[in-house]
């Protein structure tokens, strides 16, 4: 069969934009999907840029309904994201501030601190008085939520679109807010029920328990063990691609083969080749002495 011409496809995509900004995420990932097995480059690069700006513009609900309707505050992107990074720091015992927050969010101390005002107001977070950030029950449960759905996509679009395990993380940023509870759901399913994303990490079950806890990293791991990767953090997409290229992924198996003094580097034997790792890598890794 003759495929259409990428030109004419962008024009046809031009004219439709409107339209597919009030298609329901699940249509525009299916889209996303079939232009990737098309195999036609240029158009689903383009095709992939405009409707991430079609997911960006979509307007979270303001209505009483959706993930939203328990609480007294609207779950907006920003809340949802906030709750989520607030659960992974937790997870990682990482002490939670409002400056760490706005690193890791990207905005200014202030905003945080206004955000923070309107999840405690929700009863989605508690503050002491030490200014300890901590989330309430009810609050876990919808960062659990929104990070299901993040790690869930991270998965699909490494397994399915062929994406890398480092570029993944920041398209799931945009679409753990659009996807419904149905293609989530689909997802899962088409996927086999993934117990865990390409980072290794834990994918929360809608319901049960669920373990966030990290194992130990491979900085702290003495000469001469043999250590199973289990997670890489994924903060770094520039790290990701350097252990990556070293094989260095969730079930390899590593051997310690030494550790310089003075904070200098842990060289790790990877089959047959050895690779030295700079502390702040090597704090990345986690995993277990196999």
């Amino acid at each position: 069969m003759r495929l259409p011409r990428p030109a004419a496809i962008w024009r046809l995509l031009h004219s439709t934009v409107a339209i597919l900004q009030l298609l329901r995420a699940e249509h525009v990932l299916h889209l996303m999907v079939w232009s990737m097995k098309c195999n036609l480059g240029l158009w689903a690069t383009r095709a992939r840029t405009v409707l991430r700006g079609a997911i960006v513009d979509q307007s979270p609900p303001e209505s009483p309904a959706g993930p939203g309707a328990c609480c007294e505050i609207a779950h907006t992107e920003a809340v949802e994201d906030c709750l989520r990074t607030i659960f992974k720091l937790v997870g990682r015992k990482v002490s939670v501030t409002t400056s760490g927050l706005a690193e890791r969010l990207r905005v200014a101390p202030p905003t945080v601190s206004a955000m923070l005002k309107r999840l405690e107001a929700g009863k989605l977070i508690t503050r002491s008085a030490s200014h300890a950030i901590r989330l309430t029950d009810h609050g876990v449960r919808h960062a659990r939520g929104v990070t299901r759905r993040h790690r869930m996509v991270e998965t699909f679009l490494v397994e399915v679109l062929g994406l890398s395990w480092d570029e993944v993380h920041e398209e799931a940023d945009i679409l753990e807010h659009a996807i419904s509870e149905r293609l989530e759901d689909r997802i899962d399913e088409f996927l086999g029920h993934p117990s865990r994303d390409p980072h290794g990490d834990p994918i929360p079950p809608r319901s049960g328990r669920h373990v966030e806890s990290w194992a130990a990293p491979l900085g702290g791991v003495p000469a001469g063990s043999r250590f199973r990767v289990e997670r890489v953090a994924d903060d770094d997409s520039a790290a990701l691609r350097y252990l990556a290229e070293r094989g260095i992924t969730p079930g390899a198996v590593l051997e310690v083969m030494d550790r310089e003094p003075f904070g200098g580097p842990v060289w790790v034997k990877v089959g047959a080749n050895r690779h030295a790792l700079a502390p702040m890598l090597a704090a990345v890794v986690h995993g277990e002495v196999a």
